[in-house]
């Protein structure tokens, strides 16, 4: 974000106060000798605004762009916690089984408690118009690069899911 903002300061309040009630938000990397700490709240904004743009420019939602966003990052986080959820009983517990019996009420519970979460988030005295106006304020480079960092994330995860399901199909294990 443009260190220049005022609403950077804002959004990175919101990012440090949401890494600290969920700790497991940021993560740390290491930049050559230094620890480099990379927050998944920031990384959500940047996923948020690309969507945002996508619903709102390409697709010409005029109507709902922001419940469309919330939507596609929902089925994205699902997406997420399905493959980190099947790859974690399937892969290192080698147990097929409760997958195959696995009901679909608790997707839709999940899915829903995704859908209410991320409006509240995001919906909360208007933060994701801020962090759209903050958006529209990046250079055309900036802009390219978080559209280049989202869209390998979505490739990711939907590639990821279609080798984890062919995995289960045909009872492969990668480890």
């Amino acid at each position: 974000f443009a260190r220049n903002s005022v609403l950077f300061k804002n959004e990175k309040t919101y990012a440090d106060k949401s890494a600290l009630v969920f700790p497991l938000l940021c993560v740390a990397r290491t930049v050559g000798n230094k620890l480099k700490k990379i927050n998944l709240i920031i990384m959500l904004y940047k996923f948020f605004c690309v969507n945002f743009e996508i619903t709102a420019k390409l697709f010409r939602n005029r109507d709902f762009p922001f419940f469309s966003t919330i939507l596609s990052l929902v089925m994205y986080q699902f997406f997420t916690i399905l493959f980190i959820n099947d790859f974690i009983t399937f892969q290192i517990l080698r147990r097929r089984d409760l997958i195959l019996e696995r009901d679909m009420t608790y997707g839709i519970i999940l899915i829903t408690l995704l859908i209410v979460a991320n409006y509240a988030y995001f919906s909360h005295n208007n933060r994701y118009m801020k962090i759209w106006d903050n958006y529209l304020n990046y250079s055309k480079k900036k802009k390219i690069k978080y559209r280049i960092f989202s869209s390998f994330v979505m490739v990711t995860i939907i590639v990821l899911n279609i080798l984890m399901v062919y995995s289960l199909r045909h009872n492969i294990n990668w480890l």
